[in-house]
């Protein structure tokens, strides 16, 4: 065989670019040359795992471990596709014993953490996780789903040194600083001591106070006004502008159900209608607004959100007619057309008065005309509405039926967004609503 470390760094740049069918055909033809190099067949079952080929990639990491048992990282990939193929109890048997060879390898920590997950072993998970992370600090997406897993179960002296840890590595993130604010109200608002947070808050703010969206977070956390939503427009739009570039592949790898459930309640509700007004509020790249377009007259789809990077990226779609930079109460005040439709996709969970923004929505639209909208509703507690990480807020389902009708808005349909929703807390629903006369 060729140098051998050359050999190794071409296999892994061909693994890291996703150049999977060059990377079979290189590792099996230096397979040809030495058949018991044990990363060889490493390689070649990643590639064939990425290659839709499972069966396969389970024999080339079996060949790899039997001609090293001591290979950490053939068990690790081994692990994680027997977890892909809901065989729990055998990758995690893999798992485990690849951190018995090497406990300094974080990559089977992860795996471990997420078949105790599968397997509802939510405390045992997060200490997976949190140990590979504690291995790897650079993993920022690791960290920042510790310290939100640590949060959700309402765990404040471990979830807290995580966010500042990470916040220290990169104090100008501002989806980061947000989530440490909204972490922080969510243990006030869930029975952790009011001296206990504001220490943290003060820490926060001593520490990153120079952050034009870290003082007014802090200091309503430290006045402990629990039953105010402090995300302002400044907020928001630094919050979105960052996350711009990467939001639409985020949303995909979170599964995100809403514009499927969207296409079905607009084919049930207006059919083949192509002569829609419609207005997407919190439009951001358009992943909705893609949805819609087909029923919308010329030049009848909006958009409108206070994030101008959501737009551009939106924009190069080409999806929306008109669009408008900023927040969308501001928008309707100022101007008198009326729509068929009004979407709010993930949008209504970050105005800190929903009663007042449902009434402006409803201010926008033809009598009969139709408002649809995602929420997440409140299960963690019997108060009216909870903040929530990363920071918008959740509804109490009663809550939300009454605001409707108060506005003069008759519920249609409500279907679960989340294929496990009985087992949430946080359960998002896509709701379609009508204006009456």
């Amino acid at each position: 065989m060729e140098n051998t470390q050359e050999v190794m760094s071409n296999l892994n740049y061909l693994s890291e670019s996703g150049q999977y069918e060059e990377l079979l055909h290189q590792s099996e033809r230096f397979l040809a040359e030495d058949p018991r190099f044990p990363a060889l067949h490493v390689f070649r079952g990643d590639a064939l795992r990425a290659l839709s080929r499972p069966q396969e990639a389970l024999e080339a990491y079996r060949e790899a471990i039997l001609l090293d048992p001591n290979d950490a990282l053939a068990r690790t990939d081994y692990a994680s596709l027997l977890f892909d193929q809901k065989d729990y109890a055998n990758a995690l048997n893999a798992s485990d014993s690849a951190i018995f060879i090497d406990p300094a390898f974080a990559d089977p920590y992860v795996v471990s953490g997420n078949i105790l997950s599968a397997l509802g072993y939510t405390d045992q998970a997060v200490f997976a996780y949190h140990r590979a992370f504690s291995l790897d600090e650079e993993n920022k997406d690791l960290g920042d789903y510790v310290a939100y897993l640590y949060t959700t179960q309402q765990m404040v002296d471990q979830a807290m040194p995580i966010y500042f840890t990470l916040a220290e590595k990169d104090p100008n993130n501002a989806i980061l600083q947000l989530k440490i604010g909204a972490a922080l109200l969510f243990f006030l608002q869930n029975g952790a001591s009011l001296s206990q947070i504001s220490q943290y808050a003060g820490a926060w703010e001593k520490t990153f106070g120079s952050n034009p969206l870290v003082s007014p977070f802090a200091q309503e956390i430290k006045t402990n006004n629990v039953n105010y939503n402090p995300l302002t427009i400044e907020h928001l739009t630094a919050f979105f502008d960052a996350a711009a570039q990467e939001y639409d592949i985020t949303r995909a790898g979170e599964g995100y159900a809403v514009p499927d459930l969207l296409k079905e309640a607009m084919d049930k509700t207006f059919g083949v209608r192509t002569n829609l007004e419609i207005l997407d509020v919190g439009c951001g790249t358009g992943l909705c607004g893609a949805v819609i377009k087909p029923y919308a007259a010329p030049d009848g789809l909006y958009g409108v959100d206070v994030s101008s990077k959501m737009l551009d990226a939106a924009y190069d779609k080409k999806i929306y007619d008109k669009v408008f930079n900023g927040d969308f109460a501001h928008y309707i005040a100022q101007n008198e057309r009326r729509f068929d439709l009004i979407l709010a996709g993930d949008v209504l969970p970050y105005n800190a008065d929903f009663n007042a923004a449902v009434g402006s929505l409803r201010t926008a639209l033809k009598d009969k005309g139709y408002l649809i909208f995602s929420l997440r509703l409140n299960k963690f507690n019997e108060d009216e509405s909870v903040f929530y990480p990363p920071f918008y807020e959740l509804f109490d389902e009663t809550v939300v039926d009454r605001l409707l009708k108060e506005n003069g808005l008759a519920l249609v349909s409500r279907v679960t967004a989340d294929e496990e929703e009985q087992n949430s807390k946080d359960p998002e629903y896509l709701y379609v609503v009508q204006k009456l006369t």
